[in-house]
């Protein structure tokens, strides 16, 4: 079963940053497509609002399949699921965050605030970066990112477009998670595309992979007891192709369990940071 399609986010298609509007309105116009598709891929995901969620208490939703739990550090146990897309599958994690440096606002200056900049201090392999274009400082910008793989696998790079979203008041209580006994009281969203750019052409050594994503940060907050306990939800759901001489169903293979990696790496950033 392939889920509803998605208008502007994938990877079949990359966006010329040439044909991204500057004019607010025409801008606006092009990011409430982007944050449509954001929700509609989110809110129809799978709600692993625990820290450690049955088998039996998972529902499939709109076409995901439930994967793995992972263990990859003795805090944030890590629920993975997929789902039919075009022309590769959407891979999803979530993780609940309650311990110290994972509170909303610890996850929100790292994972928002400078948040191209912020990845290259925890995700391995990520070396360097350039900011190609800006159309609204700290909320739509084209970045040229480039990884180093371990040989015989060529070095990859992405030329990508980084949106970031707050969303706030009912918009934000609504949706996944939003239940008579929980409401979601801060939300913010970090929405990916492939783009296309003059200044990030391939660099020799490099093959030029593509990856959309949405990462998506919830706070949930309990509607009783005197002393309600916070818990905040990292989900991020992306698509990848490495291209190159990597077979699709390798890659397929191996991302739900690479896409988990990224959890204890940043969780051990924020924790070390200044």
């Amino acid at each position: 079963m392939v889920a509803n399609k998605l208008e502007v986010l994938g990877i079949d298609s990359p966006q010329a940053c040439s044909s991204i509007p500057t004019g607010d309105g025409e801008l606006q116009a092009f990011l409430s497509k982007l944050y449509a598709d954001a929700d509609s891929l989110i809110d129809t995901s799978p709600a692993f609002a625990s820290a450690e969620p049955s088998d039996t208490s998972l529902k499939c939703k709109a076409g995901w399949k439930i994967g793995k739990l992972y263990y990859a550090n003795d805090e944030n146990p890590t629920r993975t699921a997929k789902r039919p897309g075009q022309p590769l599958n959407w891979h999803l994690r979530s993780s609940c965050h309650t311990g110290p440096k994972q509170s909303y606002d610890d996850l929100r200056s790292g994972l928002f605030v400078q948040h191209t900049p912020n990845e290259k201090e925890y995700i391995e392999g990520l070396h360097n970066i350039e900011r190609l274009q800006v159309w609204q400082d700290d909320v739509v910008e084209a970045w040229l990112v480039q990884y180093e793989i371990p040989p015989p696998t060529t070095n990859r790079d992405f030329c990508i477009l980084p949106v970031r979203r707050e969303i706030t008041g009912q918009e934000a209580n609504s949706g996944l998670y939003s239940t008579d006994t929980t409401t979601v009281a801060r939300r913010f969203q970090v929405i990916s595309i492939p783009v296309t750019h003059p200044k990030g052409a391939p660099a020799q050594g490099y093959v030029r992979a593509r990856y959309a994503s949405v990462e998506d940060v919830r706070e949930l907050v309990p509607t009783s007891g005197d002393e309600p306990k916070k818990q905040v939800v990292w989900t991020m759901a992306t698509m990848s192709d490495p291209a190159g001489l990597i077979p699709s169903w390798i890659s397929e293979k191996v991302l739900p369990s690479k896409i988990v990696e990224d959890v204890p790496s940043c969780v051990k950033w924020l924790k070390n940071r200044q």
